[in-house]
């Protein structure tokens, strides 16, 4: 142990030298020859034990490797299972929501035929209910027209029986020609 601290005088006394002043290129060679008698000088058997304490640090870091793998393989099946199972209950949940869709679908477009049909017959309601109120008028109309016929007649039958004269003709009224289905 004593041989490593031999020469360290002169490496300090070189490197005091360097920063002093300005060394010229020979002075450097000259150093090299110094600093190489420096280096540590191991000879002779090696302490006892010191194999040991290198195989048992090779032990540890080859433990230590196989233990990181074991647990990176334990991650990575892990991994693994859980996005199958995920993936697989998403395919489920995506068929359940297409089949709801389709079914949503489906009962759309039944409510969109229903109300076509409602639309439909609103519209022949309504075209009946036109005719109904025309037809009406029609009557009103021609009951109005024999109403005013029958007072008229009623008029001249009263004037005629007043009168001891002879009974006029009268001009026969007019009906109309057609009256809804009756002639």
């Amino acid at each position: 142990m004593d041989e490593v601290y031999v020469n360290t005088e002169e490496v300090l006394g070189c490197r005091r030298k360097s920063k002093r002043e300005h060394q010229t290129a020979e002075d450097i060679y000259m150093n090299h020859e110094v600093i190489q008698t420096v280096q540590r000088k191991t000879t002779g058997p090696a302490p006892p034990g010191s194999e040991d304490v290198k195989k048992s640090y090779w032990r540890a870091a080859v433990i230590l490797l196989g233990l990181l793998c074991l647990f990176l393989l334990i991650g990575l099946i892990t991994v693994v299972f859980l996005f199958t199972q995920g993936k697989s209950q998403w395919e489920m949940e995506t068929e359940i929501i297409h089949e709801l869709y389709d079914n949503v679908t489906s009962e759309r477009n039944q409510l969109q035929t229903s109300y076509n049909n409602l639309t439909t017959k609103q519209d022949q309601l309504q075209t009946s209910y036109n005719n109904l109120v025309k037809e009406r008028d029609q009557l009103q109309k021609r009951l109005e027209d024999l109403t005013t016929n029958r007072d008229d007649l009623q008029r001249k039958l009263q004037y005629c029986q007043s009168a001891s004269e002879p009974m006029p003709t009268l001009p026969r009224p007019r009906l109309p020609r057609k009256l809804g289905g009756l002639q």
